[in-house]
């Protein structure tokens, strides 16, 4: 027999299991008024989904679940920071009342973002990795020979020609590299690096990249200290803020890009200023943050990539910045002093050693053993294992400069080169390493310039094996 207490008892029950479940619960009336709810609902959230203050959104809901008994579905809840909480939201009619359960999955979502972009980034690495390892092969020619042209024929008007292909070469060259470091990051390449003169062969990219309606600026001082950095990670770095601070800027205004030394911390100074709508003391706390993001586009990478770059770099970064003052994004960069002038180290990278080359591509041999006879090496050219297996039986080879893709597959060559005294350069046209070659050998990147070649060639020189 059916007893009145017993209703009285499950009442009870429910209350009870509706009062300790984590996740908010609220009973809402006929109007849509809230009238009931547990102890994880805020004030804030009763105004979300209270009938007088309640978005389109949260009608449209209890208008399914009033025709059909229950509904669910996701909503965004707006934040007063700024930022959006998204509600999981389950209901069911009881008695006329609306019962809703509202679940914050932000953070389920950012990690599905987050994952989801990964996935992307993974895909893009298998095909990138194949291409820019061709376009750096068909650079390195032009790059080394543009290089080599411009300045052996310099103060005539053939020098200024040749100095255009080897910007255009050397621009190309940064876009296969950007495009590799962002599809499947590797390992960093630190070399000294001139940070006025990497902005000033930048600025093409930066002017694109910022817009007609945007007057670029460039502030470089000459003859600062070099900083020792991977030179892509770098502009990729400048990039990123460069994108920033075009977006803050949608009716257009000034972008400059300025480099000074600070003797105080024996460092360079890299400054990125804009004349946008500047940050809020929240937005600019936040700004480095994975996945933060205040704009209708983007995925809240670009400058927590910088901050990455910076910590890699041991650099700091500062941001001064306020709601219609502009932004100003300083990098300060530790530097090395310079070891000697230009013609000092012109004269240091010549040699008269025998260099062993080992590459496939026929143009891409000629270019770098060109360049080399120029500086005074001996050069004996090799188009394939075979045949240079048979080189290195000449004892007078003292440094062999190969291809990695062509050493790799033949271990007879990688078991030649890792047993004899010869001296190995390895070069690469991807993120990859000497390890399937010669382990802990030095490598060189394509595409890679006159004095890139000529430097790391005589290091390895000079390194004993």
């Amino acid at each position: 027999m059916h007893h009145p207490l017993d209703d009285a008892r499950a009442r009870l029950f429910a209350r009870f299991v509706v009062e300790h479940v984590s996740d908010p619960v609220l009973v809402l009336d006929g109007d849509g008024a809230v009238r009931s709810t547990n102890h994880a609902v805020s004030p804030e959230l009763v105004a979300f989904f209270d009938g007088a203050s309640a978005s389109p959104e949260v009608h449209a809901l209890l208008a399914r679940l009033r025709q059909d008994g229950r509904a669910n579905g996701e909503l965004a809840r707006p934040l007063p920071d700024g930022r959006t909480s998204h509600l999981r939201v389950e209901g069911a009619l009881v008695e006329q009342h609306a019962v809703i359960i509202a679940r914050d999955v932000s953070t389920e979502r950012e990690a599905s973002d987050e994952l989801r972009v990964l996935r992307r980034v993974e895909a893009l690495g298998a095909v990138a990795t194949s291409v820019v390892h061709d376009v750096n092969n068909l650079l390195t020619p032009v790059l080394l020979l543009s290089g080599h042209l411009a300045r052996h024929l310099d103060g005539s008007a053939w020098a200024e020609l040749a100095r255009h292909i080897e910007s255009a070469a050397h621009r190309a060259s940064v876009l296969a590299r950007d495009v590799l470091a962002f599809a499947r990051p590797g390992r960093a390449r630190w070399t000294p690096v001139d940070v006025s003169r990497v902005m000033l062969e930048l600025r093409p990219f930066v002017e694109r990249l910022a817009g007609e309606a945007v007057d670029v600026a460039l502030e470089l001082s000459p003859g600062l200290d070099p900083v020792t950095l991977d030179r892509t990670a770098l502009e990729n770095a400048v990039l990123n803020l460069v994108a920033n601070a075009r977006d803050a800027m949608p009716n257009g205004g000034r972008l400059t890009i300025q480099s000074v030394a600070d003797p105080a911390s024996r460092s360079i100074a890299l400054q990125v200023r804009d004349t946008g709508i500047g940050m809020s003391e929240h937005v600019r706390a936040r700004a480095f943050d994975r996945f933060f993001t205040t704009k209708g586009h983007g995925n809240g990478l670009g400058l927590a990539s910088v901050r990455r770059f910076a910590d890699e770099a041991g650099a700091t970064i500062d941001v001064e910045s306020a709601p219609g003052r502009g932004t100003t994004v300083t990098l300060r960069l530790p530097c090395v002093p310079h070891a000697a002038d230009d013609a000092a180290r012109a004269e240091a990278v010549r040699g008269r050693e025998t260099v062993l080359i080992v590459e496939a591509d026929g143009q891409i041999r000629r270019a770098l053993a060109y360049v080399l006879e120029a500086a005074g090496y001996g050069v004996v050219e090799a188009d394939g294992p075979d045949s240079a297996l048979a080189a290195l039986a000449d004892a007078s080879i003292s440094l062999a400069l190969v291809d990695a893709r062509l050493a790799s597959p033949s271990a007879a060559l990688a078991r030649a080169l890792s047993e004899r005294p010869t001296r190995v350069l390895v070069m690469i046209g991807d993120h990859g390493s000497a390890r399937g070659v010669v382990p802990g050998a030095p490598t060189l990147h394509k595409a890679f310039s006159e004095p890139d070649l000529l430097r790391v060639v005589r290091a390895a020189l000079d390194v004993a094996r």
